[in-house]
C-alpha cells in the first residue's frame, strides 16, 4: 500500500468512526430521555414547523432553573411555601403516576370555545396538548417519564 492509499484508508477509516460516534451519542440521548415534539401549523400563511427537542436539553434546563432561579419564580407566581416546596412533591408526583397510569387514548381536558378548541389527552406514553384555533394548531406532546423525572429534580 503506497503513502496515500495509507493516507485515504486513515482518513476514511477516522471520519467512519466520528461519523459512527455522532450516531451513537444522539441515539442515546433520545433513547434515554426522550424526545418532545412541538408542532405549530399557522394556517393562514401556510407554515408547518414540527420541532423534536431532545428531553435531555429540557432536563438540563430544569437543574439550571432550579438551582438559579425557582425562589424567583415561585415568588413570581405567588406560592406561598413558607419555604417548603419540597412538602408539594408527594402531591405532584401522585398526580403525575396517575397520569402515567392513564390508558392511552384518555382526554383530561377538552374545551371548546367558539372556534377554539383544546385538548389534553395521554397518547402513547405521552402528555399531549393541542389548541386548534381557525389561524392556528398547535400540538405539544411530552413523554410523561420525562415530566416526572422534571418534578423530581426541582423538588428535590
Amino acid at each position: 500500500m503506497t503513502g496515500r492509499q495509507r493516507f485515504f484508508t486513515y482518513a476514511a477509516a477516522t471520519v467512519g468512526v466520528l461519523v459512527l460516534g455522532w450516531m451513537v451519542l444522539i441515539g442515546a440521548v433520545f433513547l434515554v430521555g426522550g424526545v418532545a415534539t412541538v408542532q405549530i401549523v399557522e394556517r393562514n400563511e401556510g407554515i408547518n414547523l414540527s420541532l423534536p427537542i431532545p428531553m435531555a436539553i429540557i432536563h438540563a434546563a430544569a437543574a439550571t432553573t432550579e438551582v438559579l432561579f425557582l425562589d424567583e419564580i415561585i415568588e413570581e407566581i405567588e406560592i406561598d411555601t413558607h419555604g417548603r416546596f419540597a412538602d408539594f412533591a408527594p402531591m405532584a408526583l401522585g398526580l403525575l403516576e396517575a397520569l402515567d397510569d392513564a390508558p392511552n387514548g384518555t382526554v383530561f381536558v377538552e374545551v371548546h370555545d367558539h372556534q377554539d378548541h383544546v385538548r389534553v389527552l395521554k397518547s402513547r406514553g405521552k402528555i399531549r396538548v393541542e389548541v386548534d384555533t381557525p389561524d392556528i394548531l398547535i400540538k405539544v406532546a411530552v413523554p410523561t417519564r420525562s415530566i416526572k423525572r422534571i418534578v423530581r429534580q426541582i423538588v428535590r
